[in-house]
């Protein structure tokens, strides 16, 4: 049974390897890439490169190889590697294998609070405000309204419409003209609104 990691979630290979399909690859030799997570900054590795990078992990088992590429991301992403990238792993691969190895980074923890935070949310788009949207639209000047509305993501949380701004500057915008909003959507809504990064 074979996965590209592409078409898998964090999640999915959790479950994959929670099921054993890792120790599998240890005793048959199982192509190491499919159960390898190319995340963070190895996201938009080719095929190519997966396979170059499980190919010098070969041989190393599962959880010590995804700590070495999570070293390794790490070490891309800081723009740490003075070398060849592809030397760099072989000569941290090799610590691995002498067991000299000392993990370092934080991604798997990150990972999990990632995948946590993502089965928490209890955010909900808001109904209220894509309805309601025209109506926005016509009482803020048209470059006002592509600017600072348009970007809002409304979202209903614990009897709040929360307008997710994407910076700072029109979460600021926003704020300040937050009464308009309210008045305009109250007729709408008994929700309380207010506005948020993010």
């Amino acid at each position: 049974m074979g996965f590209r990691v592409e078409e898998l979630t964090f999640l999915q290979l959790a479950s994959l390897r929670k099921r054993g399909f890792t120790s599998q690859a240890r005793k048959t030799g199982y192509a190491r890439s499919d159960l390898l997570i190319f995340d963070f900054n190895l996201a938009n590795f080719s095929s190519t490169e997966k396979t170059q990078a499980a190919k010098i992990l070969e041989g190393l088992d599962t959880e010590v190889a995804q700590q070495v590429l999570d070293v390794f991301n790490d070490a891309i992403g800081n723009c740490s590697i003075r070398k060849s990238r592809w030397a760099w792993l072989e000569g941290v691969t090799r610590k691995a294998r002498a067991n000299t190895f000392m993990p370092t980074s934080d991604l798997q923890a990150r990972r999990n609070a990632r995948a946590t935070a993502a089965r928490a949310s209890t955010h909900k788009p808001s109904p209220v405000r894509e309805a309601h949207r025209d109506q926005l639209r016509n009482e803020i000047a048209a470059r006002g309204y592509d600017t600072h509305i348009l970007p809002l993501q409304g979202t209903e949380d614990n009897g709040t419409l929360w307008l997710g701004a994407p910076n700072r500057f029109v979460e600021d915008w926003v704020s300040a003209h937050l009464p308009l909003i309210t008045h305009l959507l109250r007729p709408h809504t008994a929700l309380e609104i207010r506005v948020r990064l993010g």
